[in-house]
């Protein structure tokens, strides 16, 4: 039967392009949303970017925690976050004493804490050498990266010169290419304590994250004493995990939740993740997509074949004619489904891999993922879309078949121009089930005011595609009569015609507006549900924010310290208010959950955050006790 399918496909090719092109554009759309998805999520395995040449590392942790129940029913939910956490003031001291048990090298110590930049020490039987790491806000115009390191940390991590040497003064900084500036230049460097002029010592070219370089004191000054990690390298004959060992000695049993001991590949989980909020938004949103990839092309597909299917009856009316059994038409159908599915299958596969990096370089290109985003290849996600596209063509075609293939003979040929019974069973409940469904997702739009509606959103669409096309053959009726009204008294046949055809071939015209349901459902309801979503957010944040005007950074991630003194000097400013935010964690429904918390008005709050001396600033002006809302804002640099 394979045989005969072959032979019809290669004789009925033109009638089945269109059911080949539908179902190879359905796999490729999967395929290369899969693969982006898959890229996003990354994979086991992936090795350090910062800390690459230390062979431990001993960091803050960076996840939090909340444990429910108690006995069996005891359960931990965890999360990582952005940045660790700084690491206690003693904790280099007690490094630094246990490994120095014979020389002691160079050490920098800042004012609150010992050992603030670098330490390299020495046992008697082998060198270690120790790297105190600390990292705070600063950024150069024309350079890439927004933090400033010591100059011992750019030994963490593998670099080559573009041209200078390494700062010597606490007036020079090196840079992270590609950037046009050159040693000698005068930079101005924005950081917490506003703006400084620099001499640009030296530029580097390194595949770890861009970064600003200075001398340790003045890094240490900036970051206020907070060690972000201190990086262990073992000497000749030194072992790592005896390395590791010591390292856990030191940090004891206080400090245990709160500073974790990594080594190999675990070591990445010390460096910072200022892409996580990014990540995380395209996670979501393109597992949503991926989700109504496979919705669209699932609906597509499956109507396809149907269509193809079904505008065969008289085909097989005259089969069953000649004496072919119902088995034998609904194996030649299926056959054909599955010599075209294959094919079509595979040819999309192929165009979903070659589509997915162009795909995730546009996403970086729009900044919706970070820049250096790329999709990469894995199997199974191709093979995951190729088996649903052939399942997808297989089941249309069986629907179909198992119609076409179970009448009389007489009856099929009757049934080529006329649907008498167009809603079956099936479609009702079905259509009923899906507008069922409809209802409490409505009811829980109408109370969420998040982004978690725009999900809401897609599923109430999708439902209500489903719903419409299930009952498509009770709709395509009046809805033809009335769209073709104005050409019904025209004198042409061929109007004639195709009025009547779509209306006595109800499945056909179904079928046929199924695509067109599908894009135009989901687009509108995609582009309702955003618009309504941003206009409820605006009307929201204006309501908080009743200050008169607002100042924001021209450019950079924040204000400086001298910048709020001087809007607070303004003549008529009765209040600026600085509002800082940074990261808090509390348990929402036993899992811990990140939001951001502004450190005003914070009486009576149960929680603790320390600012970041990043800093958004709100001037609020009273005239006469009248306190309006504006939407004046001014940049400050």
């Amino acid at each position: 039967m394979l045989s005969l399918a072959w032979h019809t496909v290669r004789a009925r090719f033109s009638s089945l392009v269109g059911t080949f092109v539908a179902l190879g554009l359905g796999v490729a759309l999967l395929a290369a949303m899969a693969l982006t998805l898959v890229s996003t999520l990354g994979g086991p395995g992936t090795g350090p970017r910062w800390y690459v040449t230390p062979d431990v590392v001993v960091a803050g942790a960076t996840t939090v925690s909340v444990t429910t129940g108690s006995g069996d029913d005891r359960e931990t939910e965890t999360v990582r976050t952005q940045r660790s956490r700084g690491l206690p003031a003693d904790l280099v001291d007690r490094l630094s004493a246990m490994f120095s048990s014979a020389t002691a090298a160079t050490t920098a110590t800042a004012a609150t804490t010992a050992t603030a930049a670098t330490t390299a020490t020495a046992t008697a039987a082998s060198p270690v050498r120790m790297v105190a790491d600390a990292a705070a806000y600063a950024v150069v115009a024309g350079a890439p990266g927004d933090t400033v390191h010591p100059w011992s940390a750019a030994g963490l991590h593998n670099y080559t010169w573009v041209a200078g040497a390494a700062p010597r003064t606490e007036g020079e900084v090196v840079l992270s290419g590609p950037t046009a500036h050159r040693p000698g230049d005068q930079v101005t460097v924005l950081t917490a304590r506003g703006a400084e002029t620099f001499t640009v010592s030296g530029v580097l070219r390194t595949s770890a994250p861009a970064a600003l370089y200075m001398v340790d004191r003045v890094v240490t000054d900036l970051a206020g004493g907070r060690i972000e990690a201190v990086a262990l390298t073992a000497g000749p004959g030194e072992s790592v995990p005896t390395l590791a060992d010591q390292a856990r000695a030191a940090v004891g049993v206080g400090d245990g939740d709160a500073v974790q001991v990594l080594r190999g590949n675990s070591r990445a989980r010390a460096e910072p993740d200022p892409d996580a909020d990014r990540r995380e938004t395209a996670i979501a949103l393109l597992s949503a997509t991926t989700g109504l990839a496979a919705f669209v092309s699932i609906f597509v597909v499956s109507g396809t074949f149907t269509y193809a299917v079904d505008a065969r009856r008289r085909e097989f009316g005259l089969l069953r004619a000649a004496g072919t059994t119902p088995r034998q038409v609904f194996r030649l159908v299926l056959g054909e489904a599955l010599v075209v599915g294959v094919l079509a299958a595979a040819v999309g596969g192929a165009l979903g891999a070659m589509l997915a990096p162009r795909f995730a370089r546009w996403l970086a290109g729009t900044g919706f993922t970070p820049s250096d985003f790329t999709a990469r290849f894995v199997f199974w996600p191709v093979a995951a879309a190729f088996g649903v596209g052939l399942v997808v063509a297989l089941l249309g075609a069986w629907l179909a078949a198992r119609r076409a293939g179970r009448v009389a003979p007489i009856a099929a040929l009757r049934e080529a121009a006329v649907d008498p019974r167009p809603m079956t069973l099936a479609r009702v409940v079905v259509g009923l089930a899906a507008l069922g469904g409809c209802v409490p997702m409505l009811v829980a739009m109408s109370a969420v005011h998040s982004s978690d509606a725009i999900a809401l959103v897609l599923l109430s669409a999708m439902l209500l595609v489903v719903a419409c096309a299930m009952f498509a053959p009770l709709v395509v009726p009046p809805v033809v009569r009335l769209l073709t009204a104005p050409l019904a008294a025209s004198s042409g046949g061929v109007v004639l015609l195709a009025r009547h055809s779509a209306v006595t071939a109800v499945r056909r015209t179904a079928a046929t507006a199924a695509p067109v349901l599908v894009t135009v459902g989901i687009a509108s309801a995609t582009l309702t549900g955003f618009g309504t979503l941003q206009a409820a957010t605006q009307s929201a944040a204006h309501d908080r924010i009743t200050a008169d005007a607002v100042a924001v950074p021209g450019g950079g991630a924040g204000l400086a310290d001298p910048t709020v003194a001087r809007l607070r000097a303004v003549p008529g400013v009765a209040a600026a208010i600085p509002v800082t935010e940074d990261p808090v964690y509390v348990s929402a429904g036993g899992e811990p959950e990140g939001v951001d918390r502004s450190l005003r008005n914070r009486g009576g709050s149960r929680h603790r955050a320390r600012p970041s001396r990043r800093r958004r600033e709100f001037g609020r002006s009273h005239r006469h006790g009248d306190d309006r809302r504006s939407g004046r804002t001014l940049e400050a640099g």
